[in-house]
């Protein structure tokens, strides 16, 4: 469902109110890591805004999914191996996501 000028309005000023964007942002890309358990699938949706000149912002989408039924049967090794995998890359993320911040606290001294 699309929003209404109003609406739209009404989040960036929020944005902007949250010191999210500027006069200088030019992109904001929103991403998403979901997990539907009744159907052992995962989904990663990225939804992009890019500021263009003349005021027009134009917006994409992505989404991917990972079917994770490979947890059915008798083979444990298999199962702690991969849990471990997912484990990894989420810790992975949460770092790199904690230095994006520290990144963001220096370069805009917050």
């Amino acid at each position: 469902e699309r929003l209404t000028a109003k609406q739209a309005l009404n989040m960036i000023q929020y944005c902007r109110d949250g010191g999210f964007i500027n006069g200088s942002t030019s992109l904001i890309t929103f991403d998403m890591l979901t997990f539907n358990a009744a159907l052992n699938i995962f989904c990663l949706g990225s939804v992009s805004f890019t500021w263009e000149k003349g005021g027009k912002i134009k917006w994409n989408y992505i989404m991917q999914s990972l079917s994770v039924d490979v947890y059915t049967g008798d083979n444990v090794l298999r199962d702690l191996t991969l849990t471990f995998l997912v484990i990894t890359m989420l810790g992975m993320n949460t770092i790199f996501e904690l230095l994006e911040i520290v990144h963001s606290v220096r370069r805009f001294q917050i």
